[in-house]
């Protein structure tokens, strides 16, 4: 799944990887696999605002003058030291709050964040793992899926496919172009829009009339 983070660098996005088969104790239902992505993206978002807050603290540590106070050398103003504690001690609290959230939020067993992502990025680790399947990009304009699996003779469509879906406003041009670089193909369930989750649980039914390992 790929989250863009911004309206301004959409070419980087989160992406949260479930990996099946790594999966434990989830429960069909939507709520559970909510849940299952709110810790994952809690926990990622308690360790990244940690790493942020600590290197703020490094640097903003307190450099002498270079010319020291002339009523205490080598000291600096107390309201200076008191703005400077204050902020210390303010990031050291948000730490510890962070610290606590990232524990109470690890991550359940099989799912990952990648951060600063990107749709090529994306298919190119899913081709190191799982090299020479097919890539479907559904598309309501699409080839019908079901007439190409049945097709003859049969496709060779390898090793566990891919399936890529858009959200309610379709996918982007530049996706699309990104997409045939790696052989996509598009294809279609119907002339119907349908909601992703039927979308789903209809490639599955083909994919198992067709005896295919199942799609990332």
């Amino acid at each position: 799944m790929l989250f863009p983070r911004d309206s301004i660098n959409k070419d980087k996005c989160i992406t949260v990887e479930v990996c099946g088969h790594k999966v434990r104790e989830l429960n069909p239902d939507e709520r559970t696999c909510a849940l299952c992505l709110q810790r994952t993206l809690l926990q990622h978002a308690g360790v990244k605002a940690a790493e942020r807050a600590v290197a703020r603290t490094n640097e903003n540590k307190y450099i002498p003058p270079a010319v020291p106070n002339s009523a205490k050398p080598g000291q600096i103003p107390k309201s200076e030291r008191n703005a400077q504690r204050t902020e210390r001690k303010a990031r050291e609290n948000m730490i510890r709050r962070i610290d606590k959230a990232t524990a109470e939020f690890s991550p359940p067993a099989g799912f990952r964040v990648y951060a600063d992502d990107s749709l090529n990025s994306l298919m190119e680790r899913l081709n190191e793992v799982e090299s020479g399947g097919q890539t479907f990009v559904l598309h309501e304009d699409g080839d019908p899926l079901w007439e190409y699996l049945e097709s003859d003779p049969p496709p060779p469509l390898g090793k566990p496919v891919t399936i890529v879906l858009g959200d309610q406003k379709g996918i982007l041009p530049q996706d699309e172009a990104a997409l045939s670089s790696f052989s996509a193909l598009r294809v279609s369930v119907g002339t119907l829009s349908l909601l992703t989750s039927q979308v789903i649980t209809i490639v599955h039914h083909y994919l198992d009339r067709r005896h295919v390992s199942g799609p990332h």
